[in-house]
């Protein structure tokens, strides 16, 4: 406990400081390496919290978790899900939708059993993809990550492009948070930030106005929330061009991880903290 207590805090902070969240492939997991404080770096970056979609195809049940194997076409590895012995019947109902066959996103801390010494990933959101568009937004998500973390961002990059993955002591909004600080030459050896395309006129991209459509949508007298939906036709109109839920949903997830949004009725009505 001595010990413990009289850990450096730098380097607590350190690793609590990085709160983005990466999109990546399974083979990115497997493939990640770690630094001399036994942090996670992928494309040479520090990352704790991560995002991936996968097709369950086995399911492990015990007592107090539950073990999702997941394939991606890239590699496979498991998840961990800690079962809460207070948790509502909405989670119990969603648990029961997390079968083999089902493609799942999956949000989760990177960690390494101990006994195996193989990576497995401590889930603490799943959510079953109902939009295959997802899965192919998730790939390109993740591409254009990987390009930006280890080439930097384009001169011919779109003005007010922004960042998910945030250096160290600066928390990040998720996917389209927060302006990259200095382009690729900023910070050298501090985590080089993810920004999504820019996809609005003048700049402003998709997670800003999906932050403006709970600022000026007025959600009805059910208390149920602002939908998915009409977050979708409110960016539509703001870019004059249809926004698909799958480009929504991610940034949605985030927001309410992140605590400025939390879900109402179900996973797809959100009211604003």
């Amino acid at each position: 406990m001595n010990e413990s207590s009289q850990a450096d805090p730098g380097a607590a902070k350190k690793k609590s400081g990085e709160r983005g969240m990466l999109p990546v492939t399974v083979k990115q997991i497997l493939e990640a390496s770690t630094s001399e404080d036994d942090s996670f770096l992928i494309d040479g970056r520090e990352t704790t919290q991560i995002t991936f979609i996968g097709q369950i195809i086995e399911v492990a049940e015990a007592s107090m978790n539950h073990t999702y194997t997941l394939e991606d076409s890239t590699g496979k590895i498991d998840a961990i899900m800690w079962i809460d012995q207070d948790e509502s019947e909405y989670m119990v109902s969603q648990r029961q939708t997390w079968k083999a066959g089902n493609y799942v996103r999956v949000v989760g801390n990177m960690r390494v059993n101990p006994q195996t010494s193989q990576k497995n990933i401590n889930a603490f959101h799943l959510r079953v993809v109902t939009d295959f568009n997802e899965i192919t937004y998730h790939l390109l998500d993740s591409i254009h990550t990987h390009l930006y973390n280890t080439q930097g961002p384009k001169a011919s990059a779109p003005p007010g492009g922004s960042s998910n993955f945030a250096s160290p002591g600066k928390p990040s909004m998720g996917p389209g948070g927060g302006a990259a600080p200095g382009g690729a030459s900023a910070g050298a050896g501090a985590a080089v930030s993810y920004s999504m395309p820019a996809a609005g006129a003048g700049g402003q991209d998709l997670k800003s106005i999906v932050i403006t459509a709970f600022d000026e949508i007025t959600p009805d007298s059910s208390g149920s929330g602002v939908s998915v939906t009409d977050i979708c036709n409110f960016c539509s109109q703001r870019l004059g061009r249809e926004i698909m839920k799958a480009a929504v949903t991610p940034i949605t997830d985030q927001l309410s991880m992140d605590g400025y949004i939390y879900s109402t009725v179900d996973e797809e009505h959100f009211s604003k903290i």
